[in-house]
């Protein structure tokens, strides 16, 4: 990611939620969920063993660094998932049109995407 994320809007209202306690916000993605989480526990631990500013500070980069490669992750699995839905909506199409689905060229990309059971389906 570019910038400095911890500067963000986003991550600046979650870090004040986090550091005054408070309760996690509906409708948050899985990534900022944890950063929520992971923060909020941070600041609870530290305040309470008085922690060093400096392993304060440590704790937080990796936290963040953590969810930067988790949210890119997330954003990359929620792609592929949108994707093979749409693959999958497009498919039932071709097999319900069987001129379409019959044709050479639609079945070796149907072969392609489904291998050998997609095979078995044409014979």
């Amino acid at each position: 990611m570019t910038g400095d994320v911890t500067q963000s809007p986003r991550f600046l209202w979650l870090e004040d939620l986090a550091f005054a306690g408070a309760a996690m916000p509906e409708g948050l993605r899985f990534p900022d969920q944890l950063l929520f989480l992971r923060l909020r526990f941070l600041y609870a631990y530290a305040r309470q063993i008085r922690m060093d500013p400096a392993q304060g500070k440590r704790e937080k980069h990796e936290i963040v660094l953590e969810w930067e490669r988790l949210s890119a992750e997330y954003t990359l699995l929620c792609s592929v998932n949108n994707r093979y839905r749409d693959t999958e909506m497009a498919a039932i199409a071709i097999r319900k049109d069987t001129v379409l689905y019959n044709d050479p060229k639609v079945r070796e990309l149907m072969i392609a995407l489904y291998g050998e059971a997609e095979r078995r389906k044409g014979t």
